[in-house]
């Protein structure tokens, strides 16, 4: 009785000592965590930032001259080619340029921070937990930003080696079905008469032709005072050389440079027009 009593007080001191020294474990490593994260994390170098931003900026300056320059060469062949085929505008030609400039950033973005990294740059050095810190992000975020609009702005060299007015040529000389066959020719221009927009068309002579053209004048708000027009009888097929100058009806002023391109598409819609109508009529009375 005696012993049995004796094993259950002792059973029982074990525990409380075992529960005890848990206890002290779990204080002493709250103390521990405590202090460990209390602990300061020393902020970079002015020359770790400047190392921060280089190895950012410079793989952004690649890309973003990539992206530009794609984008201008591939917008640029596309308004040239399918633009002028199927009519479509030079800004949904530079919207397909921008599809191939970002496609191209996916498949090569990899190997131009490859690139970078072969320039030499040594790393910044800092610690994982220094990555964390506001400042640090900042120098990042400055090393994209200033990086790719400084790609861009040097990718807009492109402009001097593409001819940024065939696209407008093409447009304006094709028969209105698509082909290029320059059968009219037309050019608009605030510069040969004071006070007016000058339109001159040289093309076939066809019939109807000088009625087609005054009622699309007419619909693009246009007032017609003055015109000169001559036949060339010498050729295969007699040619047509117009100049019109008109003013906008509401305002008595000449058009403005921006409206230009759609006065001379309507011109030239108008005159295509009036050809086919023309051939029509030869196809008939054949």
């Amino acid at each position: 009785m005696l012993s049995s009593h004796i094993k259950t007080r002792t059973y029982r001191l074990l525990t409380r000592c075992s529960m005890a020294l848990v206890a002290g474990r779990k204080k002493s490593t709250v103390v521990l965590d405590s202090a460990s994260k209390n602990h300061p994390v020393g902020p970079p170098t002015p020359k770790q930032l400047r190392l921060i931003f280089l190895n950012t900026a410079i793989p952004m300056v690649g890309f973003g001259f990539m992206d530009q320059t794609i984008m201008l060469q591939a917008g640029n062949a596309i308004d040239c080619t399918i633009g002028v085929m199927f009519g479509l505008s030079t800004l949904t030609a530079a919207a397909f340029g921008q599809v191939c400039s970002d496609g191209a950033g996916v498949l090569f973005g990899r190997s131009l921070e490859q690139l970078a990294s072969s320039v030499g740059i040594p790393k910044s050095g800092v610690t994982a937990a220094q990555r964390a810190l506001p400042i640090v992000k900042k120098a990042k975020l400055a090393g994209n930003f200033i990086g790719v609009v400084f790609g861009c702005t040097l990718g807009l060299v492109n402009l001097f080696f593409i001819d940024t007015t065939r696209s407008t040529t093409l447009k304006l000389g094709g028969d209105g079905d698509g082909s290029v066959g320059l059968h009219f020719s037309v050019k608009v221009s605030n510069e040969e008469h004071e006070g007016a927009t000058s339109l001159r068309l040289f093309g076939p002579d066809v019939d109807g032709l000088l009625v087609s053209m005054a009622t699309a004048l007419s619909t693009q708000d246009c007032s017609l005072i003055e015109l000169h027009a001559k036949r060339d009888d010498n050729s295969e097929r007699k040619g047509f050389d117009g100049i019109f100058h008109v003013v906008k009806r509401s305002t008595g002023e000449p058009f403005d440079d921006n409206e230009l391109e759609d006065l001379a598409k309507t011109v030239l819609n108008s005159a295509h027009a009036s050809m086919k109508r023309d051939q029509v009529s030869d196809a008939i009375h054949k």
